[in-house]
Formats: C-alpha cells, sequence, structure tokens
C-alpha cells in the first residue's frame, strides 16, 4: 500500500507534523484564483448580455465588500478574489425567487449582503460568509420588495 502522507519534525511548534505528499507545493498553478475569477466575469458578462440577470446585485455587493475591506484596513483585491465572494454575486444573490424585484430593493438587498458578508470575515468566526449573507437577506427581501415598489399614480394609498 503507498504511503501519501509523511511525518517531519517542525522546529517551529516543536512537535512531530504530518504532511502529505500530494500537497508538494510544486504542481499547484500560482494562476488559478485569477483564471477562476475571470471564468465569473466571463460568465458574469454573458448573463448580463442575455439579459438573465442585472447588473445590480453583483456589482453592488463587491463594491461593498471591496469598500468596506479597505476602509478597514485590509487587502479588498485579496477579499473579492478569495473565497466565493464572485460566485456567490453572480449566480446565487442574483436567484430570481429570492432577491428583490425592483432596482432599488436590488440595491439595498446587494449592499445588506456585502455588509453581513463583511461582518462574518472580519468579526466572524467563519472565514467565508457570503452563502450566510445571501440567506439572511433572502429572509428579508420579500419586505425589501414591498417597501421599495413604486406607487401608480393617482393610486390609493394605504
Amino acid at each position: 500500500m503507498n504511503k501519501i502522507y509523511t511525518t517531519v519534525w517542525c522546529e517551529s511548534r516543536q512537535q512531530w507534523v504530518v504532511t502529505s505528499e500530494l500537497a508538494s507545493g510544486s504542481g499547484r498553478p500560482k494562476l488559478a484564483p485569477k483564471k477562476s475569477a475571470l471564468a465569473l466575469l466571463l460568465g458574469f458578462a454573458y448573463l448580463l448580455y442575455r439579459k438573465v440577470i442585472t447588473w445590480h446585485i453583483p456589482v453592488f455587493f463587491v463594491g461593498t465588500v471591496f469598500v468596506l475591506t479597505a476602509l478597514a484596513g485590509y487587502n479588498p483585491v485579496y477579499q473579492v478574489l478569495a473565497g466565493g465572494l464572485l460566485l456567490g454575486a453572480i449566480f446565487m444573490a442574483t436567484d430570481y425567487s429570492t432577491s428583490p424585484l425592483t432596482v432599488k430593493g436590488q440595491i439595498i438587498y446587494a449592499i445588506g449582503c456585502g455588509f453581513i458578508t463583511f461582518m462574518i470575515r472580519v468579526f466572524g468566526n467563519y472565514p467565508e460568509g457570503v452563502s450566510f449573507s445571501i440567506l439572511l437577506m433572502n429572509i428579508i427581501a420579500p419586505h425589501i420588495t414591498n417597501l421599495t415598489l413604486n406607487k401608480p399614480l393617482g393610486g390609493v394609498s394605504k
């Protein structure tokens, strides 16, 4: 049976550490995050071209995370490219059945998703936060839609 791990002595920890021989680091491409971000942005452009989604939710979601992490003193480019922020902003947050219907509601929804993602990533004990922020904002998405609906001119207000 082949062994895919080895034990080595770690001087900084002063203990034996088990390491995988598969994760040697020599075969890992260094451009993988950039390529995957490029692929996600191409998918975003395709969905915009086909008019499947609008630009409001992904741009405000990613923009909110970018601005808040820059203001907090972290690397905003790393925060945008690391994890599932682009995937969640482009493909998950724009779901028809759970995102608000109005443009104002979509902007509020995206800013809320970005704020919650920032709070979970920076102050929480969980490294990601995108899926949790989308789930939490999905809870109030119908209320955001109701609050941002345009009232018809001459209609009776309730």
